[in-house]
């Protein structure tokens, strides 16, 4: 399973946060230290926003604050609500909707609905702090086999 390249970038945002908090932290100073544009990192500080993760204050001493401590955010619920407000924002990016007929969808998002509850063992603490193993010990990557991925010989 794999996170949009949005959602990706807003868990960096708030690790970013978690590592110069409790200041409130100013989006050129995220946007600098991930290397996103500001308009793309405003962008993304507006989706935290809309997820109730982040507030935001505009002005001098302004910037970026977390509504409630790292350490009570489950990572699950974090990830799922940014997915849906980044497939409303890209609406091809979605799995779609399960129940209309189409056994593969709901398959996908059984699957998804999984993954949401394995990332729920876990709040943004724990990934700021590196403990993010499943069982006592990091999940393996899977590798693909030289035939899936080498191109095909009948074209």
């Amino acid at each position: 399973m794999r996170l949009t390249k949005a959602t990706h970038d807003q868990l960096e945002i708030l690790l970013c946060v978690n590592d110069l908090a409790p200041a409130c932290v100013p989006v050129q100073t995220l946007a600098t230290a991930l290397g996103l544009s500001l308009p793309n990192a405003l962008k993304h500080v507006n989706c935290l926003v809309h997820a109730g993760l982040v507030s935001a204050k505009r002005g001098p001493g302004g910037g970026v604050s977390f509504i409630r401590s790292p350490s009570a955010v489950k990572l699950g619920e974090t990830v799922e609500a940014l997915e849906q407000i980044n497939s409303k924002r890209l609406p091809e990016a979605g799995l779609g909707e399960a129940g209309r007929g189409d056994r593969s969808l709901a398959f996908l998002n059984d699957a998804l609905a999984h993954f949401i509850d394995i990332l729920d063992n876990f709040t943004l603490a724990d990934l700021a702090s590196g403990r993010t193993s499943v069982g006592g010990k990091a999940p393996k990557r899977r590798q693909r086999s030289r035939a899936s991925t080498a191109p095909s010989a009948s074209r």
